[in-house]
């Protein structure tokens, strides 16, 4: 559309033209920064017990982003003792589940699986045993 045209439109009519620019500009904004959002929540790892319910340790590392080599330890307790711990590699877009058993540990006791990155990145996940 010219500048002649838009000036020979009423002030409704411009104003339903400027109403559905912005409509398209931001719809188009908002595609746009949930495609980026979407394509940053891939870009890690997760880490989840199989059956968090039970008694059974049994966790997955699922791996979404560049990281292969994820080293894990599983401490007792409130305090920092390492019960186990060991290297595992996940290449990106696969997932790893590691079986554990609770050997060692006692009825009420609180275990803590600690899942960490070559980069530094760290989480846990925790279970209290009946």
């Amino acid at each position: 559309m010219s500048i002649t045209a838009i000036n020979n439109l009423s002030g409704e009519k411009k104003i339903i033209l400027a109403l559905v620019i912005f409509l398209i500009s931001s719809t188009g904004f908002l595609f746009y920064s949930e495609k980026k959002q979407l394509g940053s929540a891939n870009a890690g790892w997760e880490v989840y017990f199989e059956n968090p319910q039970s008694a059974d340790l049994t966790f997955t590392i699922k791996n979404a982003g560049k990281s292969k080599k994820l080293h894990w330890k599983e401490l007792q307790g409130s305090s920092t003792d390492t019960l186990r711990e060991a290297d595992i590699f996940v290449s990106a877009g696969q997932e790893n589940t590691i079986p554990l058993s609770d050997v060692g540990t006692s009825e009420g006791e609180r275990i803590i699986l600690e899942v960490s990155d070559e980069a530094g990145n760290k989480k846990e996940i925790y279970k209290l045993l009946d």
